[in-house]
């Protein structure tokens, strides 16, 4: 260590740190004394420093990594899609719950990230988090589309041959194609009926029961199938229902996708995937412009056996 004593100044120097009118101990040349810094063995570590993700108290303060500079920002991600939601925050290690990945516009639904495919799903939710719902995204999967048909006369009535696919029905357009003459809104006969075809809406409830537990709950909601006798499948659309009761903070809302064919005249048969519960197959029947169909079974969830019945009431649209 160099020492120099400039007696006539009354100024003492050890290593490159300077104090006039006393001594100054700065062994690592830092420019901070022992009783400033907390590792004077270490010139990178002083209360000038920056705070690193190194698990050092690097600026002195008494606390280790404390809003260090390289730090990175982490989401936290309740619905565990991989996906965090709002500002985040920096950590040098990301918590437990944390992800990297932000931009959840729903971060209660795990099926609504920015990963995910627009689609139509009646509820106008933004499933993809660009800030457009349904026929507002450009990008929405046109395989979810709906079918309308252009009034012209304004009658009510739709012309079969001009067909609308979007997710909502625009001005201009009905749900039905039932005019024979979109020129003249004083032609209100209906067209020959063209079988079973056309859009169903209507009702669907799910009754479930935990038998392990013997919690009972009810998934109640809507759905909408297209049918097509000239299709494939025949019978396409899509359910949604919630619990409301116990189960309603576990399972909470259910997407379901339901397929089927006819089996003769006014029968059909098919399959319904509840994404979050199970697959099976329903039965149903065509009356009186409308479809009903229903299920029943059992299966495992978690390991847990549930027993499950369900019925659906579609009508013409």
């Amino acid at each position: 260590m160099l020492l120099l004593l400039l007696a006539c100044s009354g100024t003492v120097v050890i290593g490159d740190a300077v104090d006039t009118g006393g001594v100054l101990i700065d062994e690592d040349g830092d420019g901070f004394g022992i009783d400033e810094d907390c590792d004077d063995a270490d010139p990178e570590i002083n209360p000038g420093a920056d705070e690193l993700c190194d698990g050092l108290d690097n600026n002195c303060s008494g606390s280790i990594d404390d809003n260090p500079v390289d730090a990175e920002r982490f989401y936290e991600d309740a619905d565990k899609d991989g996906y965090g939601a709002g500002q985040g925050a920096r950590f040098c290690q990301a918590p437990e719950g944390f992800v990297a990945q932000g931009g959840d516009c729903d971060d209660e639904r795990p099926g609504i990230n920015p990963s995910k495919v627009e689609s139509c799903d009646g509820n106008d939710r933004d499933q993809d988090c660009n800030g457009l719902a349904d026929d507002e995204d450009p990008g929405v999967n046109p395989e979810t589309y709906n079918t309308f048909y252009v009034d012209d006369d304004g009658d009510g009535l739709g012309d079969p041959d001009v067909p609308v696919y979007s997710c909502d029905r625009q001005p201009g357009t009905v749900n039905n194609l039932d005019d024979c003459d979109d020129s003249d809104p004083q032609i209100l006969e209906e067209c020959p009926e063209d079988g079973w075809n056309g859009t169903y809406s209507g009702d669907f409830q799910l009754d479930v029961v935990i038998t392990d537990f013997g919690i009972t709950d009810t998934c109640a909601g809507s759905g909408r199938v297209v049918v097509d006798e000239d299709g494939s499948p025949q019978i396409k659309g899509e359910i949604y229902c919630s619990f409301s009761g116990t189960l309603a903070g576990v399972l909470g809302e259910q997407e379901a996708t339901l397929q089927g064919r006819f089996i003769d005249s006014d029968s059909a048969r098919g399959q319904i995937d509840v994404g979050g519960l199970f697959q099976d197959r329903w039965d149903g029947e065509f009356y009186n412009g409308a479809l009903s169909g229903e299920l029943e079974g059992e299966t495992s969830v978690s390991g847990y056996d549930v027993q499950y019945s369900g019925v659906f009431q579609f009508e013409r649209q």
